[in-house]
């Protein structure tokens, strides 16, 4: 009698644990215990002393199992951080280009959204006579309305960029000076249908380019 209780304890123990993984249960002797999906089954009679048996289980060939890989979605996580940062950077330096104000050099610091503390884009004619480069830093004087703007850019302008000509440089104000990063000779469309007298005032205040 004993002896089939305990061969349906054992076949209870087995199908239970083959609905129901990693899952450790307490019942009345004998006991069931489930260690892990890789291991044996046991139908322990703690009271009669038995051992435990917890041997691993082999494969057809008796090697052990190799351990389960879990699966993370960490390498995505990542992946999708990084597309989030590099998209957030390249939306942020289009919207600061967006919003920088066209200033005159002497609308500096006196029209709203000419502001000295802020990126802005300045718009003048490079003074005959101030044009000078050094160790690869271009520098230049701007002059609008009698106001002048000392100006220094890290690099060569290229292109048609000279004295005595009206141009737009993009930067920020440092101290007295306005550090560049970039400099247009040719003003865009957009620029001269919102400035024609702009332009018009600038010329008309250039000096004669100085020869080449």
């Amino acid at each position: 009698m004993n002896a089939l209780r305990k061969e349906v304890n054992h076949e209870r123990c087995r199908l239970h644990f083959a609905r129901v993984r990693r899952y450790v249960r307490f019942n009345h002797w004998p006991r069931c215990i489930y260690v892990d999906a890789r291991t044996k089954i046991v139908a322990s009679g703690a009271r009669q002393g038995q051992a435990l048996d917890l041997t691993p289980r082999t494969s057809a060939d008796n090697a052990p199992l190799a351990p389960r890989k879990r699966k993370t979605k960490w390498g995505y996580v990542a992946v999708l951080v990084l597309i989030v940062v590099g998209g957030g950077v390249i939306v942020s330096r289009f919207l600061t280009s967006a919003i920088d104000y066209y200033c005159n050099v002497d609308e500096i610091g006196v029209r709203e959204g000419c502001e000295a503390d802020r990126r802005i884009r300045v718009q003048g004619t490079v003074e005959e006579g101030s044009l000078a480069a050094d160790s690869g830093t271009t520098n230049f004087i701007m002059i609008y309305n009698n106001k002048e703007l000392a100006v220094t850019y890290a690099g060569d302008p290229g292109g048609i960029f000279q004295e005595c000509i009206p141009v737009v440089v993009h930067g920020r104000l440092t101290g007295k000076v306005f550090e560049a990063n970039r400099i247009e000779v040719k003003h865009s469309n957009e620029y001269v249908a919102d400035n024609a007298q702009r332009i018009d005032d600038a010329e008309s205040q250039a000096c004669s380019p100085i020869a080449g």
